[in-house]
């Protein structure tokens, strides 16, 4: 459809200085006005999209990267491979993750101020694939569960934590990845990214917290 505007005549009389949007992006306007500020004076700049799972993560860094431009990295490459994924480990906040290889390949590289390079483990091969290779860069996105990790969540300048209804993430989960792995979600990893929300405080600790229930 086309786009809503004042009449000329309106426009000539009020000169109206506001702009029209859709709901889905209002959504991002604190973030904008977050992320402009601190463009002002930092550089690079590292932002967390942290949240519960189908409440739209890596669509928020994919729509903030084609703004702003940078480099996004994805938690999902740092998933756990079997021979990690014990009982004491999972019981741990935070744990079921790769934060090892996290620190060592990421956050050490983004810290250094250096090129860096990072292997991807692919968990449906369960193997490590691609070694991606990481360049300068003015924004650095970290998105995904556990980005916001105690270990180095003292890194990031914006931490984004993305809030969700309980109903609209099982549609969400259900629609993206099917019935056999929505089973796995709602039975293992979404009680454990709730162990890690409530014990290390993701959710408190955030700089924005964005419900995105009615985004869907």
């Amino acid at each position: 459809c086309p786009p809503v505007h004042h009449s000329d005549t309106y426009r000539r009389l009020y000169h109206p200085a506001y702009r029209v949007v859709l709901r889905p992006f209002s959504a991002y306007l604190p973030a904008l006005q977050r992320i402009d500020e601190l463009k002002k004076t930092v550089d690079p700049l590292f932002i967390a999209i942290d949240g519960c799972s189908g409440s739209g993560k890596s669509t928020w860094a994919r729509s903030l990267q084609s703004i702003y431009g940078g480099r996004v990295i994805h938690m999902d490459d740092f998933f756990l491979q079997p021979e990690q994924r014990s009982k004491e480990r999972l019981l741990e906040p935070g744990g079921n993750i790769d934060y090892e290889r996290f620190e060592r390949e990421v956050e050490a590289g983004l810290r250094s101020g250096r090129p860096f390079s990072y292997h991807v483990y692919d968990c449906q091969k369960r193997m490590m694939t691609d070694q991606v290779q990481v360049g300068p860069a003015k924004i650095f996105w970290i998105e995904g569960v556990y980005s916001q990790h105690p270990l180095w969540s003292d890194l990031f300048h914006l931490k984004i934590f993305l809030d969700i209804s309980p109903e609209q993430q099982q549609k969400n989960v259900l629609k993206r990845s099917g019935s056999e792995l929505f089973r796995r979600f709602m039975s293992e990893w979404i009680p454990l990214e709730t162990l890690y929300f409530s014990q290390c405080a993701i959710r408190q600790k955030a700089d924005l917290i964005i419900e995105t229930t009615l985004l869907f």
